[in-house]
């Protein structure tokens, strides 16, 4: 996190059982209210690789929004880049 810089970076990870349940989803809504509420963040960025279907249809469900594919390559994986992928902007 870099708040003098007004931005964060937002990982998630959940455990297969715990897919398909909403916690994601709502872990995400939670954690950018608090940000937005309590920092001087203004913007979070998410790195998500390309072929995780899932992350992907999650984070449609938020106010991210994806900006364009980079070609970014993390152990063998193509990834979409978080600095210009995925963002959410304080309301």
């Amino acid at each position: 996190m870099a708040e003098d810089e007004g931005e964060a970076e937002l990982g998630i990870t959940l455990a297969a059982d715990a897919q398909g349940q909403s916690i994601g989803f709502e872990a995400i809504e939670m954690v950018c209210a608090w940000l937005f509420a309590r920092t001087n963040i203004a913007r979070i960025l998410v790195i998500t690789n390309a072929d995780n279907k899932r992350a992907l249809a999650l984070l449609e469900r938020t106010p991210f929004q994806h900006t364009h594919d980079t070609n970014d390559v993390i152990d063998g994986t193509p990834r979409r880049s978080g600095g210009s992928s995925d963002v959410a902007a304080k309301p």
